[in-house]
């Protein structure tokens, strides 16, 4: 639980309420650890345009297709990771006609940025500096 929320209902709660307790942990110990969070973001019709290959008009229709698929909250806030979104994809393809227009790339592409906008835990290029100071500098 984080301030009275039930975090199994909102897993990315669930793991930002675990790291920061391992970094509390570490800390306590003498050991040099930092927290910083990736907060999750809402999608926009441009946000797959990031991509030269990939128009306003495709990145429009792709976020009304996902939409569609029930992937999105009412805010526009991703409710799931990629692996499920993909998992979906595959079990039911003819719901995906966009997404499946792409190329290879521009597929993982746009599954990746899927994690980027659910915050899921992996480095995203967002926190280079911060990582690279972290490493560089630690806990000085």
């Amino acid at each position: 639980m984080i301030s009275g929320i039930d975090c199994s209902v909102f897993p990315v709660l669930a793991g930002n309420a675990d790291a920061l307790s391992n970094s509390q942990s570490f800390s306590s110990r003498g050991i040099c650890s930092k927290y910083f969070i990736h907060d999750h973001s809402p999608v926009y019709p441009e946000r797959f345009a990031r991509r030269q290959d990939i128009s306003i008009t495709v990145s429009t229709n792709l976020v009304n297709e996902l939409r569609k698929n029930n992937w999105l909250d009412s805010k526009n806030y991703f409710i799931n990771t990629s692996g499920f979104v993909s998992a979906d994809v595959q079990a039911k393809p003819a719901n995906y006609p966009v997404f499946l227009s792409l190329n290879l790339t521009q597929q993982v592409d746009v599954l990746n940025q899927i994690d980027v906008m659910y915050a899921a835990h992996q480095f995203y290029s967002d926190f280079n500096r911060t990582t690279i100071k972290f490493l560089d500098t630690q806990c000085q």
